[in-house]
């Protein structure tokens, strides 16, 4: 105790014999900046100017530092930012999903019993209207009817209503207001006819039925690996991928 003692009394007498050193006009200079910061700012216009007009004969005080300009960023894709994951979503439980300003859709593994795999999406992606799932990307589309609550969806198997080898594949998924009406196979191209009761449109891609109809675009960014880590916990479920669908 007797050496930390030493110490800090070493210290505040070094600090009292700097201060003494100081010249008295230097000290009385310093004095005023302080009260002109103290009643301005240091980061005000007005304290320069305090210095400027009071503390005659004294050193500008230097002007605060300029606020750091931001980095650049990337454009954000077209549509609703965000990155799929696997892992526990607040409501969904332990799926491969996304979540955005605008809403989740998760892909999780089924109940026992049951289809092994299950598709939801919020219901704030279309508040009031039925859906339309369409992958850009992953020859994917399918309408699903708005459910009571917070979500919509289906349980079902790879190959048929949960589109897994879409969303890994695909480009972009788009939740549409509208229904479809029909879809016409032209080769490895289907042109899909949607209407949301006031319109119909005959559209190729989720983007030319987005410019029509509105509704929402999401990224596809890391759903594949959010996928495959799906399938690795769920057996029922990759082997049902595995099985290819009969090709």
């Amino acid at each position: 105790m007797r050496g930390v003692r030493g110490l800090a009394a070493g210290l505040v007498l070094g600090g009292g014999a700097v201060l003494a050193q100081v010249p008295e006009d230097a000290m009385e200079a310093q004095r005023c900046i302080w009260r002109c910061q103290a009643e301005h700012g240091a980061a005000s216009q007005a304290y320069g100017a305090c210095v400027a007009r009071l503390c005659d004969g004294t050193p500008q005080a230097s002007a605060p530092p300029p606020a750091p300009t931001p980095a650049p960023q990337p454009p954000a894709p077209a549509g609703v930012a965000g990155a799929w994951r696997f892992g526990p979503h607040p409501q969904l439980g332990a799926t491969a999903h996304i979540i955005t300003p605008a809403g989740s859709v998760g892909v999780g593994c089924g109940a026992e019993g049951g289809p092994p795999l299950g598709l939801r999406f919020s219901n704030s992606f279309s508040p009031q209207a039925p859906v339309t799932l369409i992958i850009d990307g992953g020859s994917y589309a399918s309408g699903f009817a708005r459910l009571q609550g917070e979500w919509s969806g289906r349980d079902g198997y790879a190959c048929g209503d949960i589109p897994v080898v879409g969303l890994a594949q695909g480009a972009a998924l788009y939740l549409i207001p509208a229904q479809i009406a029909a879809i016409h196979q032209e080769g490895a191209q289907a042109q899909i006819t949607l209407t949301d009761g006031a319109r119909q449109a005959v559209v190729v891609t989720g983007a030319q039925a987005q410019a029509t109809f509105g509704g929402h675009a999401l990224p596809l960014t890391g759903a594949r690996a959010a996928l495959q880590a799906l399938l690795d916990s769920c057996p029922r479920a990759r082997q049902d991928v595995e099985a290819g669908c009969g090709d």
